[in-house]
């Protein structure tokens, strides 16, 4: 006779009181709310929140509209750094070239959503929309053509990878007091719109910025991988370049000709995960003293390690997970079946 435990954990991950919680899984043989995201977005109320569990086929796109809900997935390459969930497997976006994921073009049909821990090898296109927070994510245009398009204003992109060139461009109107902190955008310059009227850049590895001379950028604690020509309404603090400083670069605390060797040790490393070879070094000997430890305007690290909120390997989001699980595949008879489980959560 087989008999089946179940065991239910109610964690309390601080949403809000009777939003609902919808499961997503398009692995066969699984039992979720729904299969496609955008059948539980459909079913979703507004301030709702999605948990897109990871799976081994790609997940279709989406369109979210005049719904605020919380879109959450398990972290990316979780197999390529230490100290990630058992389960490695990814929630991946991916469609034909010809589609977007994307709100509709109305004013606040997406207002306060939430977007974390997820993998887009197509576009995330946000039109219009104000309090939007994209975290913890990675967009690749290396193997897909994985970019973020966002147009609005007081929008916050943070601890999210980005690979390829071009893969995140701000939009043209309305863009007032939006962020981009702890980031990775190493492949290729951050686009920005002419009427951007003022972008906040901290604690980032940039290649470059290329904005319109009437963009206003606030630029601190960042790493500058490429030559930045500085706009007429930009203003740098505590950023570190690989060449001289530009002589018309406004602001302080700036350095110039930097040895990332120094400060990144296996940023050009192939055997390196493709956001860990970002990591600081400690500068322990024999490795030289690191000048971005704690050299931050606000006195902690330079680049996407430091500030109030570090970036986090894979994207992990801050929620209970299961890191390490112990099952022997059967036990004697009359024996007990011990089962060993580690869960952990990430700041």
């Amino acid at each position: 006779m087989r008999k089946t435990l179940a065991f239910l954990v109610t964690l309390l991950i601080g949403l809000p009181l009777f939003a609902a919680t919808l499961r997503v899984n398009n692995a066969p043989g699984t039992s979720p709310d729904h299969a496609t995201i955008q059948a539980a977005i459909n079913a979703a109320s507004d301030g709702d929140t999605i948990l897109i569990e990871g799976s081994a086929s790609t997940y279709a796109g989406f369109t979210l509209t005049n719904k605020r809900l919380n879109l959450i997935g398990p972290g990316h390459n979780l197999a390529a750094n230490p100290g990630t969930p058992a389960n490695k497997l990814g929630a991946v976006i991916a469609v034909s070239s010809s589609s977007i994921q994307t709100t509709t073009s109305q004013a606040g049909t997406a207002d306060g959503t939430l977007v974390m821990g997820l993998e887009f090898l197509s576009e995330l296109r946000l039109e219009s929309c104000a309090n939007v927070t994209v975290s913890r994510c990675a967009f690749n245009s290396q193997s897909g053509s994985g970019r973020l398009y966002l147009n609005g204003p007081t929008n916050l992109v943070s601890q999210s990878l980005f690979r390829g060139t071009s893969p995140l461009s701000w939009g043209v109107n309305n863009t007032s007091g939006n962020r981009i902190e702890n980031c990775i955008i190493a492949d290729g310059s951050l686009s920005v719109g002419s009427s951007a009227s003022l972008l906040y850049l901290r604690n980032n590895i940039l290649f470059g910025v290329s904005a319109a001379s009437g963009t206003a950028i606030q630029a601190d604690n960042n790493l500058f991988l490429g030559t930045s020509v500085p706009t007429s309404n930009a203003i740098y603090r505590n950023n570190f370049f690989p060449s001289s400083l530009n002589p018309n670069l406004v602001g302080s605390g700036n350095v110039g000709s930097v040895n990332f060797s120094a400060v990144m040790p296996a940023y050009q490393s192939s055997s390196a995960s493709p956001d860990g070879r970002y990591q600081l070094s400690t500068g322990i000997s024999p490795l030289p003293a690191n000048p971005a430890l704690n050299a931050g305007t606000d006195g902690t690290h330079i680049g996407p390690f430091g500030g109030p909120n570090p970036y986090v390997l894979s994207g992990v989001p801050p929620l209970p997970t299961i890191d390490e699980i112990s099952a022997p595949q059967f036990a004697a008879p009359g024996s007990s079946l011990t089962i060993r489980v580690k869960v952990g959560a990430r700041p």
